[in-house]
């Protein structure tokens, strides 16, 4: 009988219910708690001759009353589940979703950040990940690149705390785009704390990057600015002057390499 039951929980098609296997399966259910992790996708759903029935999917979806193992979106960066190899101290999704934007084809897109998303799909693609117990890089495919990119945006406008910390951003002096005002910029970030710091150069490089395709995705230095500059800034906890962001995110861009002085945050179009 033990042998038969083996074989049964080993294969999905054999009823462990059968009589032979109903004792041992009670005895050994008493000695396991575990949590219901289901198994499927909002979308999981496939309707045959008029019956609804669930398909697998790789990512594991929370039953009512479980958290996600790392909340994704309205978080302080240090409660996100942050990269520890390539990248270290940057949250894994924004490593995820840079490395997927920065792929030859798709970096080089007529408007990037700046033009919005469906706002369907963003809403759709950011409840599957708020859903995922685990976090499962695999979800981030989308038909329109926009969708990334709006939903990379919204994660910087959501954090829980400015990525650029309020006492920071009041070091810096009036004049930000001349050598003096560039070097104080460099020394406050010195001063930025982890992940916070780590996070910025590793987006900021990635804006350059984007810029460097401005012949064909027109958008440079400027235009990047006015579309990231409130992401950078959280506008709605930190009190500023819309000209003044935007200038700032612009020098942050156009002078990476004297700010921020790189040497492990490089990367190249994949």
């Amino acid at each position: 009988m033990l042998e038969r039951c083996a074989s049964a929980g080993a294969n999905p098609f054999v009823n462990p219910q059968s009589t032979s296997c109903k004792g041992i399966t009670r005895c050994t259910a008493q000695h396991f708690q575990y949590y219901t992790l289901n198994v499927r996708s909002p979308k999981s759903e496939k309707k045959t001759r008029g019956i609804f029935r669930r398909t697998e999917t790789a990512s594991l979806y929370l039953e009512d009353g479980l958290k996600p193992k790392y909340p994704i979106f309205g978080a302080a960066l240090e409660q996100l589940e942050l990269n520890q190899t390539t990248y270290p101290n940057v949250p894994r999704f924004v490593v995820d979703c840079v490395e997927y934007i920065e792929h030859k084809d798709r970096i080089v897109q007529d408007g990037l950040y700046r033009a919005c998303g469906n706002k369907f799909s963003i809403d759709e693609l950011k409840q599957k990940l708020t859903e995922s117990y685990i976090y499962d890089p695999k979800l981030l495919i989308a038909d329109d690149i926009h969708t990334i990119t709006s939903l990379l945006k919204q994660f910087f406008r959501e954090l829980g705390a400015p990525l650029i910390p309020q006492e920071i951003y009041e070091r810096l002096g009036r004049n930000l785009s001349d050598d003096e005002g560039i070097e104080t910029i460099r020394k406050a970030f010195e001063d930025m704390k982890e992940p916070n710091r780590s996070t910025l150069t590793f987006i900021i490089k990635h804006l350059t990057n984007v810029a460097a395709f401005s012949s064909s995705n027109r958008m440079n230095a400027s235009n990047l600015a006015i579309v990231w500059g409130p992401c950078l800034l959280s506008a709605s906890q930190i009190d500023f002057d819309i000209g003044r962001m935007n200038t700032f995110a612009k020098v942050l861009i156009e002078n990476y390499e004297h700010i921020f002085s790189p040497d492990t945050n490089e990367r190249l179009v994949c």
